[in-house]
């Protein structure tokens, strides 16, 4: 088959372990020295080039943020001045790009490589974070900086996947939300849609963005207010939205539990809706859920 194209996640493995998914795909960096053949004849006019280096780096997000950290910091949870001087060759370690898709069989290898101590870290607003890995192949003894490979079996990263329940994570959104609010689900708050005629909360998943990485889900959905008393609407999405971003959150429905990596808020809107005959105000708080 020929590799016109490809798209998808890889995982970094560095030293035997699993560093964490690639955000985005990693990138590698081919960089030359070059000195001129000059001659005096042709008036130091360059006749030849000779190579006198060459680097290979490779960049990487990765969504395992602890675990980057970790690289980077000492035993005890610092950066100091102690390993100034220090020979960092000699923590030279094996570094793979597996990629996560079965269907794709081409990794990339440094047999030694080292770790810089540089990284960019964005606490972001509105998007997941990640932390940013640089890497510096060295020669092994064969001389080799980086080489493709074929990815066996064995060298698969196993990358648990999210499976999707939409009544349960409904539930357990709900549940959330009745636990912040002080109320009672299926009394003030429902799963799905508010029943015609009374007044009340909802929580109702809207759709999922679908990614092309296995270990990550995102879900956006909608928690309703609908009254005929418009001050006590704004009041509560805007008491709602004061609870938002959550991280890890774990809410249990019967004899089940779900994990939200994130709740976070999108945006809130308001309108005037008619129930039954009779006016009432509707708000809105779309957020995002990440699993």
């Amino acid at each position: 088959m020929s590799e016109i194209c490809k798209i998808g996640p890889c995982a970094l493995v560095y030293d035997s372990s699993v560093v964490g998914v690639v955000v985005k795909g990693p990138t590698l960096k081919f960089e030359s020295g070059y000195s001129d053949i000059i001659c005096d004849q042709a008036f130091d006019q360059p006749v030849g080039k000779y190579q006198l280096s060459s680097s290979v780096t490779l960049q990487a997000d990765v969504r395992q943020i602890d675990t980057g950290m970790d690289l980077l910091l000492d035993s005890d949870g610092c950066i100091t001045a102690d390993s100034l001087g220090g020979n960092v060759s000699e923590d030279a370690a094996e570094l793979l790009l597996v990629p996560l898709s079965l269907t794709d069989t081409i990794g990339y290898r440094m047999p030694q490589a080292i770790l810089l101590k540089k990284t960019q870290y964005s606490f972001l607003e509105e998007d997941e974070h990640s932390i940013q890995l640089e890497f510096e192949a060295q020669m092994d003894d064969s001389g080799i900086l980086l080489e493709k490979f074929t990815v066996s079996d064995d060298q698969r990263v196993d990358i648990d996947t999210t499976e999707i329940d939409p009544g349960l994570i409904e539930s357990a959104l709900t549940e959330y939300f009745a636990g912040k609010l002080e109320i009672t689900v299926d009394s003030d708050i429902f799963r799905g849609g508010i029943p015609f005629g009374i007044d009340g909360c909802c929580v109702e998943l809207s759709h999922e963005l679908l990614s092309n990485s296995t270990c990550l889900r995102t879900i956006r959905a909608v928690v309703e207010c609908l009254s005929d008393d418009r001050d006590y609407v704004f009041n509560t999405i805007q008491t709602l939205s004061g609870y938002l971003p959550a991280y890890g959150a774990t809410v249990s429905v019967d004899s089940d539990s779900v994990d939200f990596l994130s709740i976070t808020k999108l945006n809130t809107s308001f309108k005037r809706v008619s129930d039954s005959g009779r006016i009432k105000t509707s708000g809105q708080l779309d957020i995002e859920v990440k699993l």
